[in-house]
């Protein structure tokens, strides 16, 4: 009895290990097999990764940018460096134009059919649908799933404050009205090719949709259709730069003109040598100052030049804009959840009196000089004309810098502001620092450059001397001005000075300065600026070249800075 016993609990323990070691076989096996799932899930092809596709997505989106932003360049210089008279587009010019501005013109259509479209009109497309072909009965149930689906949202990083939407706004029409006085004068015209009209209707449509998406969306995030709207969004981009690239080069000639007229009439009575030189300098390019112009030049005047600055303001905040929603393609912290616009905006204007008024003066100051600049100039005293552009500049620039320096002294009263959410913040200032970069480069370039230029002038004349301290009060402003910008947007007012606002006086002042500054760069175009010791240094067709580069993006800064200073007068004293 004893040994059945023994002999069952001896079977009972040797089934008990074997089962053990059935279990640990299959813990060792479920072991490997999850190791083996880890392993190649971790050895997974690149074509099968979600993440990896969308880089590689992103890297051919932006070299496709780049393919068509270098071929435009190269293009374009083609004009330049063929010494042609003036410019003629030739039959690759208006292809690739067509190209150009209708692929964005069809993206635009695009977005405004499966993006941004209300889905409340698909149920109204549906119901229209069922009627005419009557197959079936109409089912709300699938409208109202429909209307669910949003492949947009605005809930994404700013792509631009309301004051900068503004001048994108202005900027355009401006741009809006010379290709609509093109048309016109194309439509009137028989030898006119058609190829030319349909580049400049397709320029109305591009320049007015895209100011429209600009206005309209200012926390645009794309979350559906990625891949057409990186391609698209990156074409958009591409067709800004080729625009601005386009303007800039375009303008080359005008300037050449301007150049040997401003100083033909200088040198007329004083030094008549002066003209035979400037006539053989200018030969090489071959142009004829005598001959016709161009019709809309012809008409226009001096106003199409504005016209070109205008256009090439615009070219530049857009295709920055459109950086930023390319960039933020699928980035939002609400998810697929569509999140409405807001339409409303809060300003408090108490302690800005004093500040408006001093800079209406300023603006008030600037307009009657002016009225005596353009009045000199009407009158053929040029030099008394660069006399008074030079003594206002110079005014304007140590008050400007007085102004900037008060404002930093008084904004160390307020707080620095923690940024909590800093990839947030981060991403909505990028816009405005791109952009305030941008001119500040500019600024610095053409500052530089003419203070190089004026030291190679051994005899010291007496406009080359006022036009060295333009240049070097120009730089001081410029630099403080930026700094201050950059201080003023990281503090904000605090609970003990929220009664007397510090430095919004001197803000309110600054912002109507840079405002003053900038119309009078966009209307006089650097015209005055213009010394016979710089040109002589760099060549005419060096100078010329140089300031069509980079006077279009002083102006911008003077216009950016404007709208920086307006953003830290609203945010920095909010009351929230």
């Amino acid at each position: 009895m004893d040994d059945d016993e023994l002999h069952k609990d001896m079977v009972k323990a040797a089934d008990k290990r074997e089962k053990t070691k059935r279990e640990d076989s299959a813990l060792s096996f479920d072991s490997v097999s999850e190791a083996s799932e880890l392993k190649n899930s971790a050895e997974e092809a690149w074509n099968r990764s979600k993440e990896a596709k969308d880089g590689m997505l992103t890297a051919l989106t932006a070299f496709y940018s780049l393919f068509l932003t270098i071929f435009a360049l190269v293009l374009e210089l083609s004009h330049l460096l063929s010494g042609e008279v003036q410019r003629e587009n030739s039959p690759k010019d208006l292809i690739f134009g067509l190209y150009m501005y209708g692929v964005s013109n069809l993206f635009f259509i695009y977005m405004y059919v499966v993006l941004l479209l209300d889905p409340r009109w698909y149920w109204i497309i549906d119901a229209v649908k069922t009627h005419v072909k009557r197959f079936k009965t109409y089912e709300p149930s699938v409208s109202s799933a429909v209307a669910t689906v949003r492949k947009v949202t605005h809930c994404g990083p700013s792509t631009g404050s309301l004051f900068l939407r503004l001048g994108c706004v202005v900027f355009g029409v401006t741009g809006i009205v010379y290709y609509s006085f093109l048309v016109f004068l194309c439509s009137a015209d028989s030898s006119c090719p058609s190829l030319s009209l349909s580049l400049d209707a397709c320029a109305i449509m591009f320049i007015f949709t895209q100011m429209h998406i600009i206005f309209c969306n200012s926390k645009l995030t794309i979350t559906g259709h990625h891949t057409a709207a990186r391609f698209g969004t990156m074409h958009l981009i591409a067709a800004n730069l080729w625009t601005w690239i386009r303007y800039v080069l375009m303008e080359e000639g005008v300037m050449e003109k301007e150049i040997q007229g401003v100083f033909r009439t200088i040198n007329n009575k004083s030094n008549p040598v002066m003209n035979e030189e400037m006539d053989e300098a200018f030969a090489h390019r071959e142009v004829d100052f005598d001959s016709g112009c161009r019709a809309a030049e012809c008409i226009l005047g001096s106003l199409s030049e504005v016209m070109f600055t205008a256009i090439v303001e615009y070219s530049l905040i857009a295709a920055v804009v459109m950086y930023i929603v390319w960039r933020n393609i699928g980035k939002c912290g609400h998810g697929t959840e569509y999140v409405k616009r807001k339409h409303r905006i809060r300003v408090d204007c108490s302690k800005t009196t004093t500040g408006l008024f001093l800079g209406l003066a300023f603006l008030a100051a600037t307009f009657t000089s002016m009225a005596v600049y353009y009045g000199y100039s009407i009158l053929g005293k040029s030099r008394n004309a660069a006399y008074a552009y030079a003594l206002t500049d110079i005014s304007q620039y140590i008050i400007a810098t007085i102004g900037c320096v008060m404002a930093i002294y008084q904004l160390r009263e307020l707080i620095y502001v923690e940024k909590r959410n800093y990839q947030l913040l981060k991403d909505q200032e990028l816009l405005d620092q791109i952009l305030l970069w941008l001119g500040l480069v500019g600024e610095l370039i053409y500052s530089v450059a003419g203070l190089v230029g004026l030291t190679g002038d051994r005899p010291w004349k007496p406009l080359a001397f006022i036009l060295f301290f333009v240049h070097i009060f120009r730089l001081i402003q410029v630099g403080t001005q930026t700094f201050l910008i950059y201080l003023a947007a990281r503090v904000r007012v605090g609970s003990s000075n929220k009664e007397d606002q510090p430095g919004k006086q001197v803000i309110t002042f600054l912002l109507v300065a840079n405002l003053s500054m900038f119309l009078m760069n966009l209307f006089e175009s650097e015209k005055p600026g213009i010394s016979e010791s710089i040109i002589d240094f760099y060549g005419k067709r060096s100078w010329v070249f140089l300031v069509r580069s980079f006077s279009p993006l002083t102006i911008f800064y003077r216009f950016h800075s404007s709208v920086c200073l307006a953003e830290i007068w609203k945010n920095v004293y909010a009351n929230k």
